[in-house]
């Protein structure tokens, strides 16, 4: 399958023409029939390595061709860079911008003082389901808010298959549904089929120290195999061996809904709630850092009738909730929204949105990966990023990448300028430094490095051992 690449040459206004066309041509046209929503969260799954994003092997035929019929956003972001906080935004359309909703581990259940995408749904008559891994977006952390079902039977998408088809079987008939599916697939450790653990490496190549590894946290052996040769590459293949399997799923998906006449009826999304480093700046894993093979994530959206488009606007996870009521014309108040529908954000009915990002990490894990708590937060104003790490000590460091000559954020600006730094270039990262400060003023960021509780003194046994299962809260 020919890689899509459209979204290298693509010009801003050819942008707002095939967005409004399919989008907003979508509204229009539909006379306001009732269409089901169904969002996918493929966990910890890069951009970059889907094909219809550019990347050279082929672990994402399904998805491929999947994105062939519909918007594909080349620039989509996330709010965050781990689990919790990410499908926060993505619910509710705002900010983590408090320590329990932002700081790992140290997170707690939000309230119905949010509200949530699968209220407004309900509320709008939408029957609301979830099929989940459970772990970070546990039903107990607040994310069965508006449910009518919140199910976990496993971490994987495998997992919830079952349950899933006789839910869509079970319901198919009905007026109009949303379906929230997500799983761990793509997130440590590794354990695709074995028959797919050497599709991406020869077996010939796998180090001797690598056989039996899944990158478990803590597991036996893992930094031996990372340290061998061809070691970071193993790792690397288990990574793409789980997307190509997520991605035979998916094909399983649509072939269920197309069965019961679903599938082009149905406004569908892939998307994921953050990426993972792959020894891209010299560490694997997620949370710490704030790189784009964290932070940048698929976003492809297929609406019934629509038409392939690629579109390179910078979006964000926060303007899914939006965009959503927007093109289903569900009235609701969106003042208290952090997110902005993309239809009105590419046509110039809104001002450019800068892409602004946070993560944190406190307690025990804190002082295992950084030697002390800290926050981080990166701005993009094009072509420009500047990534601020605040140390509880409040010691502060900085990165700035240019994204348009350097997208793989190698060469840190503020480095590679030092003494030599002209008026201009220090007057530009003053006002990337006071668009940061700006920005979180303006969300009322009351993020307390001090004040920390364990969040698993809180969680069900359950969840607890869905948590572990993943590497976390040992």
């Amino acid at each position: 399958m020919k890689t899509n690449m459209r979204f290298r040459t693509f010009s801003p206004i050819l942008v707002v023409v095939i967005l409004i066309s399919v989008l907003i041509g979508f509204i229009l046209s539909r006379n306001h029939c009732d269409y089901n929503i169904i969002l996918i969260s493929i966990d910890t799954l890069r951009a970059d390595h889907l094909g219809c994003y550019g990347y050279k092997k082929n672990t994402s035929p399904n998805i491929d061709e999947f994105a062939e019929q519909s918007v594909l956003f080349v620039n989509a972001y996330s709010t965050t860079a781990w689990t919790f906080p990410s499908h926060f935004s993505i619910f509710t359309s705002r900010n983590p911008n408090r320590t329990d909703l932002l700081m790992f581990p140290a997170v707690k259940s939000f309230d119905d003082s949010y509200v949530t995408l699968a209220e407004i749904l309900k509320s709008a008559g939408y029957r609301t389901a979830a099929f989940t891994g459970g772990g970070w977006v546990a039903a107990e952390l607040g994310f069965a808010q508006g449910f009518d079902e919140y199910v976990t039977h496993g971490r994987r998408f495998e997992h919830n298959q079952e349950a899933l088809f006789t839910w869509i079987a079970d319901h198919a008939s009905e007026n109009k549904f949303f379906l929230f599916l997500h799983g761990y697939n793509t997130h440590r450790p590794y354990n695709a089929p074995a028959h797919l653990k050497t599709r991406f490496i020869k077996a010939w190549k796998i180090p001797e120290e690598c056989r039996g590894i899944t990158f478990a946290s803590k597991q036996p052996g893992r930094e031996e195999c990372l340290k061998a040769k061809n070691g970071i590459n193993y790792m690397r293949s288990q990574y793409d061996a789980e997307i190509y399997y997520v991605d035979i799923l998916m094909k399983d998906l649509f072939d269920e809904l197309k069965k019961h006449d679903l599938f082009d009826n149905s406004i569908i999304i892939i998307t994921s709630d953050h990426g993972e480093e792959l020894f891209d700046h010299g560490r694997y894993d997620h949370i710490r850092t704030l790189y784009e093979e964290l932070i940048r994530i698929p976003l492809i959206v297929r609406v019934p009738n629509g038409t392939g488009s690629t579109i390179g606007a910078r979006v964000s996870n926060l303007d899914l909730l939006p965009t959503l009521i927007d093109i289903l014309d569900i009235p609701y108040e969106k003042a208290d929204l952090h997110g902005r529908s993309i239809p009105t954000l590419v046509s110039g009915q809104e001002p450019d949105s800068d892409i602004h990002t946070l993560t944190g990490m406190t307690g025990e894990p804190a002082l295992s990966a950084e030697g002390i708590p800290f926050i981080m937060l990166s701005v993009i104003r094009e072509p420009l990023k500047l990534i601020t790490k605040i140390r509880q000590d409040q010691s502060k460091t900085y990165e700035l990448y240019n994204l348009e000559e350097d997208p793989s954020e190698k060469e840190n600006l503020i480095e590679t300028w030092g003494d030599t730094t002209s008026v201009e270039q220090a007057a530009t990262v003053d006002s990337l430094k006071q668009l940061v400060q700006d920005w979180a003023q303006r969300m009322d960021m009351r993020l307390d490095l001090y004040e920390v509780e364990e969040t698993e003194k809180e969680l069900s046994p359950e969840t607890l051992k869905q948590l572990k299962s993943l590497g976390y809260l040992n």
